[in-house]
């Protein structure tokens, strides 16, 4: 039996579902059931059943043909449409949840191959053009393929059992690790002036936070995410020089 992948990224991407149904998954139980009950109609059968009662086998003037064609394709054009419609808000709703961080999603960069690992995909990717059917995403440049969406009690749950892991592993392969990420931040917020010594490191832990949040797309902890006591470990020393060098 095949080994059991360790790296966190690829437990959830195992986890989730595939975006080709992450839309209808995921829906909402009213528009599910809207969605579920067109899906039970056919488009077909309407049509047949308008040209049954229309009696087409009855002439009808050439000025009206226009209008009684129209009147017996309505029935099956108005069951396509509104499917159509519920199917746009589900996949709406999806999105909303993926912009909002209630849901989250992993893919490949193309091509992938069998040792490739998933990545969290940007934010900014859900600006992008989606291929539903297939489970890809084309944003700026950047392309995505086999995308899938977990919720976030699943990735909460899948991050807080391989909470040492992620960092070894995803550091290994060249992607940055959430230190130096932090060191990085905490550079960056020296540099822009935005560190108060006259307060406590920890009261800087939120500004750290969100410099991650508008800088780092492939972190493999959520910047909400990670503890204080990892910040602290990787900011203090930074902040502590910098008190230093301030009484000086």
């Amino acid at each position: 039996m095949a080994k059991q992948p360790a790296d966190p990224l690829d437990k959830l991407w195992r986890a989730g579902v595939p975006l080709s149904k992450a839309w209808l998954a995921y829906a909402q139980p009213d528009l599910k059931a809207e969605w579920t009950a067109l899906e039970g109609k056919s488009a077909l059968t309407a049509l047949t059943t308008s040209v049954k009662q229309a009696g087409l086998h009855d002439k009808c003037d050439s000025s009206q043909s226009g209008a009684s064609i129209q009147n017996l394709l309505q029935p099956a054009q108005d069951i396509l449409q509104a499917r159509l419609n519920v199917t746009k808000a589900l996949q709406g709703n999806i999105l909303e949840y993926l912009k909002d961080d209630h849901a989250f999603a992993y893919g490949f960069e193309p091509p992938r191959q069998l040792a490739s690992v998933p990545v969290a995909l940007p934010k900014g990717i859900w600006k992008g053009a989606f291929d539903w059917n297939n489970s890809t995403i084309t944003y700026a440049g950047l392309s995505f393929v086999q995308v899938r969406v977990t919720t976030r009690r699943i990735r909460k749950e899948i991050l807080n059992l391989h909470e040492a892991a992620p960092i070894r592993s995803i550091a290994s392969r060249g992607r940055p690790s959430v230190a130096r990420s932090i060191r990085a931040a905490a550079n960056a917020l020296v540099q822009a002036g935005q560190i108060d010594v006259s307060r406590s490191a920890r009261s800087h832990h939120p500004n750290i936070r969100n410099w991650l949040l508008e800088n780092t797309d492939d972190l493999p902890v959520a910047p909400e995410d990670i503890h204080d006591e990892t910040l602290r470990q990787h900011f203090s020393p930074i902040f502590n020089e910098l008190k230093k060098t301030n009484k000086q």
